[in-house]
């Protein structure tokens, strides 16, 4: 899935509505449906998407963020879908919609990927590219 949004995110495309409910599983590979919010632009200024899934920046107006990085976006949906995956439930957020990762399964080395993933700040969030060759070398992967 994360090589699936890497190879987007190459072409110059962002799906902007990442989550659970978009993924379709064939064998070993996972196919993302539902490109309705897709773009090609790199920056906007439009709200769409999940909201469970939704990076800080689209849902607080006190970040200042007048548009944002549309692959940021993505990544910090895919983070969020990780964890939601790993724990079967979504992660608890703070009243600026950062999430909170203060249990122990941050702790864990894929919940160490998350929580670069979802960093608050699109600036510190790491891209899918860096993402996917840090998921690469987790012991399981």
């Amino acid at each position: 899935l994360l090589k699936l949004v890497v190879d987007m995110h190459d072409n110059g495309i962002a799906h902007r509505d990442i989550k659970l409910e978009n993924i379709l599983l064939k064998g070993k590979s996972a196919i993302l449906c539902d490109c309705g919010f897709g773009t090609q632009e790199v920056v906007t200024s439009t709200v769409c998407g999940t909201p469970e899934y939704a990076a800080p920046e689209l849902l607080v107006t006190g970040y200042g963020c007048r548009s944002w990085d549309t692959k940021k976006t993505d990544v910090f949906a895919l983070g969020v879908l990780f964890y939601t995956l790993s724990t079967c439930t979504y992660p608890e957020r703070d009243h600026r919609q950062n999430l909170i990762t203060d249990s122990i399964w941050w702790l864990s080395p894929l919940g160490q990927l998350v929580k670069t993933m979802t960093f608050p700040d699109p600036e510190e969030r790491i891209d899918a590219e860096k993402a996917l060759s840090l998921l690469q070398t987790l012991p399981y992967f």
